[in-house]
């Protein structure tokens, strides 16, 4: 995901800062192949809509709609130039929720399909093409399958000559293991269907134990009624399948881990979406300069760089630079130029009505403004403590406030008496613990 901070993608749960002992990344045949834009998985992504009305805010409705319009954007506009975006990746598998954070981020749900915006980052978009850069680096999370180890895939350049006929025989295999299991799980599904969600984004080892217990219990049950015999043989074939895979996904993972840290495999896994995000804004002839402009709209903020001129490492932690990332779009774009100047007639910028980013910045303003965080803690103590102001932040109730020292000091230098400390749940007892009673 276009990310500053860490990496998060839910479900999956990549949420990698780790150390920095490896060098930096220098593997030269990485780069991103044009039109390679999704990873085979072994099921359809599940669950977004419920994900999503958990994190259901009735004050951003117009903002949510505005983004879920920029979603169809990009979907529908790759679709007359791929297949990508289909099947199991159609657009009703997509879902997108706002989150109360003022951090200027977006995370995807690899595993459900849910992309989360913050509302923090209306305050630095700037049109309905950068906005949808932030949403294209999302979708290309999810089509890649970034969950925490299928990205291992991409990472053969430091592998030794035996190493990588190991490494390539194994991808073959599972390849072959995932076709089998397809078309197993197909037949299967025709007598009784098990539950097979776990293994939707990625088998992961225990899988072919898990899956056997609820093939015998449904046979145990009579669920398959008289085909039971059938139903069987092949669970049998289709649990075989599955442990061949979680095999060799364990051979080949190994391998990375004996010439990859987690960190590096999330830095790539960054540059990865950062690449494939551009050819979808490009496929769907969205101004590709407002994609990297973000990058360096985030290198102004939290790098403090006037600009992304000169030379920039990309960096040793689980995102790669600002400005590395500014300038490796650009290369990116110049390293496509033929593929992409195709798709260029318009590239536009702003292209969403009814309701507009200027009507989503409107009412994403008020939710920003009512999230509840120590600035705005500190505002209202500075205020005296008086309850307007915590009406207005409304989102802080008295669970979410912490008493502590700093909100007991304030309130003992006269701003807010007995009436802050109620406020800020700071009960006698807690006064005397901490030795202001």
């Amino acid at each position: 995901m276009k990310q500053i901070l860490s990496v998060m993608i839910l479900g999956a749960s990549i949420g990698i800062l780790l150390s920095c002992a490896q060098k930096e990344f220098t593997d030269s045949n990485l780069e991103h192949v044009f039109g390679d834009t999704f990873t085979q998985r072994t099921k359809a992504l599940s669950h977004c809509h419920e994900e999503a009305k958990k994190n259901e805010n009735p004050a951003s409705q117009t903002t949510k709609a505005y983004l879920e319009k920029l979603i169809d954007f990009v979907i529908d506009r790759n679709n007359q130039s791929s297949n990508v975006f289909t099947g199991y990746l159609s657009r009703n598998n997509f879902c997108v929720t706002i989150l109360n954070s003022k951090e200027d981020n977006a995370w995807a749900s690899v595993d459900s399909g849910l992309i989360s915006v913050n509302a923090g980052i209306f305050a630095t978009v700037e049109s309905d093409a950068m906005l949808a850069g932030v949403l294209a680096h999302e979708l290309a999370h999810i089509t890649l399958n970034h969950t925490g180890t299928a990205p291992e895939a991409t990472f053969s350049g430091r592998l030794s000559t035996t190493e990588q006929a190991v490494f390539k025989n194994a991808n073959a295999q599972m390849t072959s293991a995932h076709e089998i299991i397809f078309k197993i799980d197909g037949e299967m599904k025709k007598i009784f269907e098990i539950d097979d969600s776990d293994y939707s984004g990625e088998i992961t080892k225990g899988t072919s134990i898990r899956i056997q217990q609820e093939i015998d219990e449904a046979i145990l049950q009579a669920k398959c009624e008289e085909r039971c015999a059938e139903f069987s043989q092949l669970g049998f074939a289709l649990t075989q399948q599955l442990k061949s895979f979680e095999d060799f996904q364990q051979i080949r993972r190994n391998l990375i881990k004996k010439h990859y840290n987690a960190e590096e495999i999330a830095n790539k896994i960054e540059s990865d979406a950062d690449e494939v995000g551009l050819e979808f804004i490009a496929r769907a002839d969205i101004n590709p300069n407002a994609y990297y402009r973000f990058d360096l709209l985030l290198a102004r903020e939290y790098d403090k760089l006037s600009s992304c001129s000169g030379l920039f490492k990309r960096g040793r932690m689980s995102h790669p630079a600002n400005c590395w990332r500014f300038q490796n779009d650009i290369s990116e774009l110049k390293k496509h130029r033929k593929n992409y100047s195709r798709f260029f007639k318009h590239r536009q910028v702003s292209f969403i009505s009814n309701p507009s980013l200027e009507d989503a910045k409107r009412e994403i303003a008020a939710v920003v403004d009512s999230i509840c965080d120590n600035e705005s803690f500190t505002k209202c103590i500075e205020n005296g403590g008086d309850y307007t102001c915590y009406t207005k932040y409304s989102a802080c109730k008295i669970s979410d406030i912490i008493c502590n020292e700093d909100a007991l000091e304030n309130c003992l230098n006269g701003k807010g008496g007995n009436a802050c400390y109620a406020k800020l749940n700071c009960s006698r007892e807690n006064r005397i613990s901490s030795g202001y009673e």
